[in-house]
């Protein structure tokens, strides 16, 4: 199972931002309230606030903690895309 892990903000000129990774190792449904680890040692982990699928069977995991912000995100890796 694929996750992808989503964190809105605004983008340029209105756009809607998010920043986006893949956590190959996840073999279960994620559930809304579960600590999910962002990183590959397990030191750093956010509780989901909400989970949808994309059509592929992707899940789409979305946090509202103010601690997961862009700047850390990037700096673990994770890929910043824009969505119109």
């Amino acid at each position: 199972m694929r996750l992808v892990f989503l964190v809105r903000r605004e983008g340029p000129c209105g756009t809607r931002g998010f920043l986006r990774a893949v956590d190959r190792a996840y073999d279960r449904a994620p559930v809304v309230g579960e600590l999910v680890m962002l990183d590959d040692h397990g030191d750093i982990g956010h509780v989901i606030d909400q989970v949808s699928w994309d059509n592929d069977g992707t899940a789409v995991l979305r946090f509202s903690d103010p601690a997961v912000s862009d700047d850390w995100l990037v700096a673990a890796g994770f890929e910043l895309v824009y969505r119109a």
